[in-house]
């Protein structure tokens, strides 16, 4: 399976107690795991490292292909003094690693072989080979049945690896059998190792076996493992299985359980089914609190689904990651660091947990769109163990898409990729076909984003799939998966370092479909801001006192456009029937108030749209407007004034605004009870002499405080800066607005970098929003520099004021 640098670039190390027996001579019976002292050398202490290294961490979407087999061939029939451990996963076929030979009785005609096979304990032996024949052995002391050519000249006796195993012995009572075996006794026992021993018996005229010893091969059904699916004390399991009592695992060929064990490590199996966690003889070794078991039994459900097995032989001369990331390519999946836990990820359809909007990015994303040629093959020629073919590695039948060439411009891209734990007969071709499909379909997943987001995204874990409604970033309902997810505490920014997720593949790859899904790809961004919502905007008749005192018509737009989504607001009115429309403001992006007067009585309609750079978005046309030439008793002093000089009228706390006690509540706007004009209630502190800044110290320039009936409140400064830097270097400001406690904090904070590096001079206006319950709060306008050096660093004209958002 395609591997991504999530899972690389950390080196994870357990070390099971004392000595953990990871390799070295198996000339002799194995004694340091407890086992015989008549062995030539003694299995070697290490300590067991599972290492992510930083040269795994391949490129994002490239095909990741397993290094095992360090070992040499499992089906050959080896005699090395400094041979590994080996374990057999489901079933399979190895020709066993000699830990004994000699030759005995008259005439040197007898040959007997000490056999190891697997680490045990084993299920059985389904099978044995000479030469490709079939032997089988019902006989005395495990004499060849009538099978020509070794009736009565061949014998087998085997151990399936359990700690009470005692010690196999060459036949008893056989012709010529004198003098009998030497240097192998009683004493040579292989507890915790499946092992044979292999006798042949030649004729006094050396002719049984003219072309030397017959090439064996032991087709065994390999390890017993636990599945937490079959233990009651494991959440959700249900049967008699216990992870720490081996003696109630049983036989599987589930590539996630056999993951799971390698994860957990092979340790010294004791008489009573407990396990000495002192003596680890494979494997990582993990403690079950560092491994995300759960990941580990959905992979093992979907693996059963899909009907994907394991077959074949890990060794303890292989990288204990590679061996892992084979073991999980084999059920479709890719091991996972989830929150320095181990786990996996299998292919399979996944529920989209959740949709990111703009929202909640902080920052820039960056999007890896293409992966390199070598790495986006069209073809792909599996490769797998075949049973029928001695167990030995053979191709299938080429798996590719008539898409994916169509896409590669008709160019054939073709790899091999081999499948070292897939093994068997037709099912096993079958299964590394749907292997390479996904591989293919992920190699075409081709969108890596990298999304730097807000803390609360830690909530997500590697392996979780999710939607990112984004047009501003090119993902416009993009569904993606999570690969990674660093957090830098300093900026308390979380990273989703994630990859495309097309659900259609799945289908495909399993053969339900015919063709695969064409590769994603990013949407075009549309700068164009959306329409006005109908929530945000309201429209009421109204009238202006003129100077003379006669009362004009007029028509109160009211509302806000939130924040970030355009440059300006544009309000335009035409007479009800009218074709044409009439703008009457191109307005800042602050504008919460607006007077559109010179109308006549009759019905208005009112149109506001938003507009960012030259691109202007769908109009908002508002329910028509019903003008009058009624009268208000307007208080021309505090209305008029306002009219003249800004859009939003504001007034002190509890004066009431244009008509005391009434409130512009937005959603009630056209109720008779709300007079047309009426305003919200705000505070405002204006301090017009000048301070001087603090340089790098923060300087508290001005504070209001407020009582809110509830609701969301905008913070707004405004004050005239002068900073003169003349010495070498730069210099900024920092301009924050803080709540005081209880419930403080920033609610904005923002830089000005000098001019040249050396001047900052002109009107600051921050501004923030905030939605508190009722209450009285403090809210204070600080300023500081970057450094201490300036000649001049004063401010004036400094002014805060809070405005009560009616909704």
């Amino acid at each position: 399976m395609p591997f991504v640098a999530a899972a690389a670039g950390a080196a994870i190390s357990w070390v099971g107690g004392a000595a953990a027996a990871v390799g070295g001579a198996l000339t002799g019976a194995l004694t340091a795991a407890g086992l015989s002292a008549g062995t030539a050398a003694a299995l070697t202490s290490a300590a067991g490292t599972l290492a992510l290294n930083a040269s795994l961490a391949l490129a994002a979407g490239a095909l990741f292909q397993p290094r095992v087999g360090a070992g040499g061939s499992p089906t050959a029939f080896k005699a090395d003094p400094a041979a590994p451990i080996s374990g057999v996963m489901g079933r399979f076929g190895v020709g066993g690693r000699q830990l004994h030979g000699n030759v005995w009785g008259k005439g040197n005609l007898y040959l007997s072989f000490a056999t190891t096979m697997s680490l045990g304990p084993i299920e059985g032996i389904a099978q044995f080979k000479a030469n490709d024949t079939v032997v089988t052995f019902p006989g005395p002391d495990g004499l060849a049945a009538s099978v020509e050519p070794y009736k009565d000249k061949m014998w087998m006796t085997y151990r399936l690896g359990l700690p009470t195993d005692t010690a196999l012995q060459p036949p008893s009572g056989v012709p010529d059998g004198s003098p009998s075996m030497s240097e192998w006794t009683t004493s040579h026992t292989t507890p915790g190792l499946a092992a044979s021993f292999w006798t042949l018996k030649n004729n006094s005229k050396r002719a049984s076996y003219e072309s030397g010893v017959p090439r064996p091969l032991w087709t065994l059904l390999g390890m017993l493992v636990w599945d937490p699916r079959l233990d009651s004390t494991y959440p959700g399991g249900s049967g008699p299985q216990r992870r720490d009592d081996w003696t109630t695992w049983a036989y599987s060929e589930n590539p996630h359980l056999h993951a799971l064990a390698w994860v957990r490590g092979h340790f010294k199996l004791e008489t009573d089914g407990s396990i000495d966690r002192t003596k680890r003889l494979a494997g990582v070794g993990a403690p079950d609190a560092a491994i995300d078991i759960a990941s580990f039994v959905e992979g093992a459900n979907v693996a059963d689904a899909n009907g994907w097995k394991i077959s074949g032989e890990w060794t303890t001369s292989d990288d204990k990651w590679q061996v892992l990331a084979a073991m999980l390519q084999a059920g479709g999946a890719v091991p996972l660091n989830r929150g320095a836990m181990i786990g996996c990820m299998t292919e399979a359809p996944r529920a989209s947990i959740l949709t990111l909007t703009q929202e909640d990015i902080v920052g820039p994303v960056r999007i890896g769109v293409m992966a390199s040629r070598r790495d986006r093959p069209n073809t792909i020629v599996p490769r797998y163990r075949s049973e029928p073919h001695k167990w030995e590695e053979v191709p299938a039948g080429a798996v590719s898409a008539e898409t994916y060439v169509t896409e590669d411009r008709g160019e054939p891209r073709t790899r091999e990729v081999s499948y070292r734990y897939v093994g068997g007969g037709n099912a096993a071709a079958k299964q590394a076909a749907e292997l390479a499909a996904y591989d293919l379909a992920n190699a075409r997943e081709t969108l890596r984003p990298s999304i730097p987001a807000k803390p609360y995204m830690l909530g997500l874990r590697a392996g979780d799939a999710f939607t990112v409604e984004a047009p501003e970033t090119g993902m416009n309902g993009q569904k993606v998966v999570l690969m990674r997810r660093p957090f830098d505490s300093a900026s308390a920014v979380v990273t989703l370092e994630c990859r495309s997720e097309t659900d259609a593949k799945h289908a495909w790859a399993l053969g339900q479909s015919a063709s695969p899904p064409a590769s994603p790809s990013l949407t075009a961004v549309d700068p164009t801001p959306p329409a006005p919502e109908a929530t945000e905007w309201s429209a009421v008749a109204g009238t202006v006192t003129g100077s003379d005192g006669s009362e004009v018509p007029a028509i109160v737009v009211t509302g806000g456009m939130p924040d970030g989504v355009a440059d300006q607001i544009v309000i335009e009115y035409r007479a009800s029937g009218a074709t044409d429309w009439i703008e009457e403001v191109v307005s800042t992006p602050e504008l919460a108030k607006k007077i559109i007067s010179g109308v006549t009585a009759g019905d208005w309609e009112v149109a506001l749209s938003y507009r960012r750079g030259n691109r202007t978005s769908d109009r908002l046309v508002l329910d028509p407007v019903a003008v009058t030439g009624y009268s208000l008793p307007l208080d021309q002093e505090q209305l008029g004034d306002a009219l003249e000089t800004a859009d939003v009228v504001r007034t002190a706390p509890g004066t009431g605004g244009a008509l005391a006690g009434d409130l512009a509540v937005l959603d009630e706007a056209d109720t008779a009870q709300i007079a047309p004009n009426a305003v919200t209630n705000s505070a405002v502190a204006d301090t017009s002499a000048s301070l001087t800044l603090g340089g790098t110290s923060f300087t508290t320039i001005q504070t209001v405080t407020y009582t809110s009936t509830g609701g969301r409140l905008k913070v707004r400064g405004n004050f005239f800066m002068t900073v003169h830097h003349p010495s070498a270097g730069g210099i900024s400001a920092r301009v924050r607005i803080e709540q005081s406690l209880p419930f403080g904090g920033n609610l904005i904070d923002l830089t000005y970098d000098a001019i040249g590096g050396d001047y900052i001079q002109g009107w600051q206006t921050p501004e923030a929003t905030v939605t508190l319950a009722a209450g009285t709060y403090t809210f204070n306008l600080i300023v500081s520099l970057s450094n201490n050096d300036a000649a001049i660093q004063t401010v004036q004209g400094r002014t805060l004021s809070v405005e009560e958002m009616k909704r």
